[in-house]
Formats: C-alpha cells, structure tokens, sequence
C-alpha cells in the first residue's frame, strides 16, 4: 500500500532495516483460467497449486507434487492463463522493481532448504547487508535487531480465512511478535498492518498490544461454543482412498459413540458428538478424510475408552484412522 512504501523508502533514506511478514510463500497462489474459471489443482490433493518463479513450477505445498505451467487450459484449452493471489516471491519482486537500489533477501521454505542458509541470511541482515527482509512467520519471532525500525504486515488476514476455532489465536499471536521485532534499539519503531478486515478481535487488539481484552473475546466465544479450555476435544479422522470406505466407516464410528455415550446417560452428562463430517482439506496425499470430533467436560477422561470401541470395530481394508486428542488444529 502506498503509506508502506512511502515508510519503507524513509528506512532506506535513513539506512535503517526493514522486515516484511506474508505467511504465505510463493509467487503466485493459483493459476486460474479466464474463460471457464478452471483452477490448476493438485492430483493427490483438493488444494490450488501455487505458482512459484524462482523454479518456474506449480507446486502443491501439502504433498510436493509439482507440474510445468501450462500453456493453454486443460478444460476448455483458452491461451491465457491469469495468476491469482501473491506469495512472498511476488512481495520481493514488487519491493525490488520499485526499490532497485535496496539490498533484498527472502526467508521462507524455499529459500533455505540449503545447510546453514538460515544462520547466513540472519546474519548478512544482523549486519546490515540487507535493508529488507521479506519472510514468513519464520521471522516473526525470537530475533533482535536493533538496527530494525520499520514491520510491515502485507496482508494480515491468511490465517484468519482458515476454518479453525483457533485462528484468531494464532492471528494475534503472531501480529503481537512480529510487532515486537521494531524499535529494540534506541530509535522508536513503527508497525503497519495491512488488512481487509480491520475491525476483526485479532487485528483491532493486536493494533493495541491489547492482550486482556482479546483474551475477554476468545474467552467468551470459546465458552458457548464449547470450545477448550471449557470442553477437551477428541477429534477421530477416518482416511481412505476409495471416497466411500470412508464415508461409510466415518458413519459407523459415529453410530457406535453415540450408542455409547447415550444423551439420556446421567453418569455421562454433557457429551457432544458432530459428525462425519469432510474435513477441511477434504482430500490429501490421495486420501479423502472425514472427521467425527467429541466435545467432551473437562473432568470426564474417555479417551481410553473411546479407543477401545474404536479398536472393536471391524474397520475395512484400506481405511485407517487416528485420535487427536486436544488437537492444535482441526484442519
């Protein structure tokens, strides 16, 4: 945005370092085609490849299959292909064509998959080599540079588009640390953050460092939705390649825990079974998923029961499934 490039240029004026934050690495998000709307999707996968320049490849982030980019579309074979979203190869392509003369390095997967590539981009920025360092959350938190006066947030909203009760969370925990990578020296530091959604929790108490009344607002959402810390989550992923074997076994572990764990039980009070349900990246690594997930009261230990019904199934070939107990994500 224009107030941030006006900022990044009063950085390289002064000689003082900058660091920009895009959780999301790559060129370009998705190929799509103009004519009939087909996306460049990956075979094992129900997710858009992402276009990357560097390898000048379409690669699929969640199992690395990767493919040339086309030259007409695979559906309806139109010639022009239109690039959708940006990455952080897209960022640093931008900061260079409008800063030619800025010293740039990029910090994400890709850029260091080599020994030690890590350690030496740290270390050129540390010692001033480089004005601006472009990067995913894997800069956002731990470093001190006190030479760093300037942190811009390219766009804040990637994590809060996931379809998980703890994305706000992981939103503001990551504005607030990255935040704090400004103004460690004896200049103050200024952060800019970049968003479609400038009224959401995460983003208007994080603008704030304002840790207690986020907290109020997760607190309170988390409690009537049954969410932890108010209810433990056991959250059963049913896998499978052949789509149906899934589905129906998904259905069965559903039928057999709500047989157990009866409403009208008083010695088990409190239970909520959801499900099946597609998980939110219903296919991966060639496997269709399902979910059946249990909101459970804190003070009620199932889990060793709920694996023994589950062992006590008779589970169809080619179908396997975990327990994620309290999980970190339900993606």
């Amino acid at each position: 945005s224009p107030p941030l490039m006006r900022e990044i240029e009063t950085n390289l004026k002064n000689r003082e370092g900058t660091m920009l934050l895009l959780n999301r690495r790559g060129f370009s998000t998705s190929i799509r085609c103009p004519q009939c709307g087909k996306v460049e999707e990956c075979k094992l996968c129900q997710v858009s490849l992402t276009f990357h320049q560097e390898k000048n490849l379409l690669l699929c982030h969640y199992c690395n299959y990767q493919k040339k980019v086309p030259a007409v579309c695979g559906e309806c074979k139109a010639p022009l292909l239109r690039f959708m979203g940006f990455g952080t190869e897209k960022v640093e392509s931008e900061i260079a064509r409008h800063f030619p003369s800025a010293r740039i390095a990029r910090m994400d997967a890709d850029t260091t998959q080599k020994k030690d590539s890590h350690e030496k981009i740290l270390e050129q920025f540390r010692e001033q080599k480089i004005d601006i360092l472009i990067g995913t959350q894997m800069i956002a938190k731990g470093f001190d540079f006190p030479h760093v006066t300037l942190v811009g947030v390219v766009l804040a909203d990637v994590g809060l588009r996931l379809p998980d009760f703890r994305s706000s969370e992981r939103t503001f925990q990551l504005l607030t640390q990255f935040a704090g990578r400004a103004g460690r020296g004896m200049k103050p530091g200024r952060v800019i953050i970049q968003t479609w959604m400038p009224e959401h929790p995460s983003i208007h108490f994080a603008k704030d460092h304002d840790f207690l009344n986020f907290y109020a607002h997760e607190k309170k959402s988390r409690e009537e939705f049954h969410y932890p810390p108010y209810r433990s989550l056991v959250n059963i992923i049913i896998r499978s390649r052949d789509e149906k074997k899934a589905y129906v076994f998904a259905r069965e572990i559903r039928d057999a825990l709500q047989k157990e764990f009866r409403p009208e039980n008083a010695l088990l009070p409190g239970i909520e079974i959801i499900g099946p349900a597609p998980l939110p990246f219903y296919k991966l690594r060639g496997h269709f998923r399902w979910h059946v997930m249990l909101k459970i009261p804190k003070d009620l230990l199932l889990t060793p029961r709920i694996y023994a019904l589950l062992i006590g199934l008779k589970k169809p070939s080619a179908v396997a499934f975990q327990i994620d107990v309290d999980p970190l994500n339900i993606l």
